[in-house]
Order: C-alpha cells, then structure tokens, then sequence
C-alpha cells in the first residue's frame, strides 16, 4: 500500500474514499474497542466499492507492516489521541527498527 490512514471518523472516512477513487492503493486503521468501536475499518472499506482494494485493520503493527517504505501515514484522529497513537510509534522498538 502507498498511503496508510490512522482513524475513520467522519472526516477519515472521506479522505480514504478520495484518496482511493483518485487510483491510490491504502490502508485504513481504526483502533478496537470492545464493545464499542469494533470492525469499524472493516465494515467501512466493505460498505464503499472504491474501497475494495484497501485493506482494512484494527491492528496498528499489521496496519504498519501493510504499507511501503517509506511509509506515508495520515492521523485523522481526535485532538486527544493523537500524543497516544505518537507515543505507540516512538516508544516501538519495531518502528524503529523498520525505518518508521
């Protein structure tokens, strides 16, 4: 994938779907929450045709591992959980070491 988008609220949701109605191959991420927030990405990239080649996760390591180097990611996300998806990525040994 070419460009990976953290977060399909309503304003995630549209870029995505721009994005791939303008040929770019993505992957979306919405984090999953018991109960509450669960296969969003998936019910989302299944409801809309010009998604049918973008992978969906709720695993933020899968969704990383899913996109090319040099990675291209797109926080759409809430003011407040922004410092907590940052905090992921640089406290990750992983994303170091793959060149995040």
């Amino acid at each position: 994938m070419e460009i990976g988008v953290i977060g399909v609220g309503v304003m995630g949701k549209s870029l995505s779907r721009n994005l791939a109605r303008n040929g770019y191959y993505i992957s979306v991420y919405n984090r999953n929450v018991k109960g509450k927030e669960e296969n969003v990405a998936q019910d989302f990239t299944n409801k809309h045709l010009e998604l049918k080649e973008t992978l969906p996760f709720d695993d933020l390591n899968a969704f990383v591992n899913s996109i090319a180097k040099f990675r291209k990611i797109i926080l759409m996300i809430h003011t407040g959980f922004v410092d907590d998806v940052l905090k992921a990525f640089v406290e990750s040994p992983q994303y170091r070491m793959a060149g995040m």
